[in-house]
């Protein structure tokens, strides 16, 4: 402001011999530039303290103006406007002045421009201005994508309820490549519940049976056998029995005599010993039985011998002599089962079966298969006692006889409880093929607790016949076996 009053005064002093006329417009003048100098001055700093402010806050536009445009629609730009014109007004009057020269600082201050807008700028921008302040609770919000980080300018899309478009719609439908794979939604499926009395009978799998004492529900189901393939269960039976009663006529070359025995001779091995194993081998519904089975009797003293006619004709007795003797008698039997079985009846008792509760569950195994009976009796006679006289025998007289003969058997079997259970097993064999008498006759019925899975305790009633005669006279050989007594059973399950 100095330089332009000093510049002023030289130029008045230099044209001091003008007219007053030119006196009185440069007065005028001097007065307009003072004017416009103060206004001037005034303005730019009303604009820098309002406008700035205004301007920090306030949204910015979408794409990058410039500086006249941005003065030119705020208020406070107009009155800067019309500062501006009458500077360049004044200045064009004095521009007429040929010896004028305009130096730099005589313009007036320009507005200073506003920093470059970037694109993040621009897109945080939108963001905000997208998102509202309190978002409503009952509308679904859109998730954000990377998309709207990545367009310059982001589009808002209607939302789209997915549940009324159809398949075609969807099919058109273009999918951002960057957009997040939405979780498919899961229809419920409305699945019909099984009653207990809707399971149908024989389709009990035991595998869910905590315990099978008996090993009658292994494989139970055709189900079960299924699931379990080719898989082979095997049950290994170590029994024996202890007499309560026994008796045995036995007749070897025509010699014939009685053996007895009871509980009293159980712990003497020597006077009566008779166990056995058995190994039971089942898939599924079918299964296969191998059962050994040993049987000894022995007995000596003064025993009741019978000699058929002819055997005593060296001491002149032609005729049948019953009497007492000093004389021991063996009986030794061996019986070899290889059988079948096959599950007809298996299904639970109870109206409504559980796979946790089918208990009482009944199975029923028809056996049936080959039996090898081989037998052997001994007689040894040394004198014979016949009223008052003694006569000397000194002899032993024995008999063996092997034979392979049907067997055909019935097993059932009632759980009660997964500890608790029932078992029942008969077997016939023989039918008098082999011999004019040759039958054999077993039962067997009794209760089995499980300690585990694979171990269970059975105690049964046994009862064993076994009859053959073959020959007469002094080719005479006969056994007649009853006994019954108590039977006890270990099964181990592999």
């Amino acid at each position: 402001m100095l330089r332009q009053s000093a510049f002023s005064q030289g130029y008045f002093s230099q044209h001091f011999s003008q007219t007053v006329g030119l006196e009185e417009c440069r007065s005028s003048k001097r007065r307009m530039r003072a004017i416009a100098q103060t206004l001037s001055i005034a303005a730019s700093v009303a604009a820098v303290g309002w406008v700035a402010p205004a301007y920090a806050t306030e949204p910015r536009p979408s794409a990058p103006e410039s500086a006249e445009s941005i003065h030119r629609d705020t208020p406070e730009s107009s009155a800067l406007a019309v500062v501006s014109d009458a500077a360049l007004g004044e200045l064009r009057e004095a521009s007429k002045f040929s010896s004028i020269t305009l130096h730099p600082d005589s313009i007036p201050a320009a507005t200073p421009q506003p920093e470059p807008v970037t694109i993040a700028d621009l897109q945080i921008q939108q963001i905000q201005r997208d998102t509202p302040a309190q978002p409503s609770l009952l509308e679904p919000q859109p998730r954000p994508t990377a998309q709207l980080l990545l367009d310059e300018l982001p589009v808002e899309e209607p939302i789209v309820d997915e549940s009324s478009l159809d398949e075609s719609s969807l099919a058109q439908t273009s999918l951002d490549p960057l957009d997040e794979p939405s979780e498919p939604a899961l229809e419920p499926v409305d699945l019909p519940e099984l009653e207990p009395a809707d399971l149908p009978e024989g389709e009990f799998s035991s595998e869910s049976a905590p315990f099978d004492p008996e090993g009658q529900l292994a494989g139970s189901a055709e189900s079960g056998g299924a699931r379990s393939g080719s898989r082979w269960q095997v049950t290994v039976e170590p029994y024996f029995f202890i007499p309560l009663d026994v008796r045995a006529d036995i007749a070897a070359v025509g010699r014939s005599t009685t053996i007895r025995a009871d509980l009293d001779d159980f712990l003497n091995l020597d006077r009566a010993f008779d166990g056995g194993l058995r190994v039971d081998a089942q898939n599924g519904r079918f299964g296969i039985l191998l059962d050994g089975f040993y049987l000894s009797l022995a007995q000596s003293g003064t025993l009741p011998v019978t000699f058929p006619a002819g055997s005593l004709l060296r001491f002149g007795i032609p005729f049948e002599v019953e009497g007492r003797a000093d004389a021991s008698a063996s009986l030794r039997q061996g019986k070899i089962d290889l059988a079948a079985y096959y599950r007809v009846v298996n299904q639970s008792l109870r109206r409504s079966p559980t796979p946790t509760n089918p208990f009482p569950f009944l199975v029923v195994d028809p056996i049936l298969g080959l039996r090898t009976n081989i037998s052997r009796q001994e007689i040894e006679v040394d004198e014979v006692r016949i009223g008052p006289n003694t006569i000397p025998i000194n002899r032993e007289f024995s008999s063996s006889r092997t034979t392979l003969e049907p067997l055909v058997g019935l097993r059932v079997g009632l759980q009660l409880s997964p500890r608790w259970s029932l078992g029942l097993e008969s077997s016939v064999s023989g039918f008098n093929i082999n011999a004019e008498r040759d039958t054999t006759f077993n039962f067997q019925a009794g209760v089995g607790y499980s300690f585990s899975r694979s171990v269970t305790l059975r105690v049964a009633y046994v009862y064993n016949g076994y009859e053959f005669r073959d020959g007469s006279g002094l080719r005479r050989s006969e056994i007649d076996l009853d006994q019954h007594g108590l039977g006890l059973r270990l099964s181990i399950r592999f």
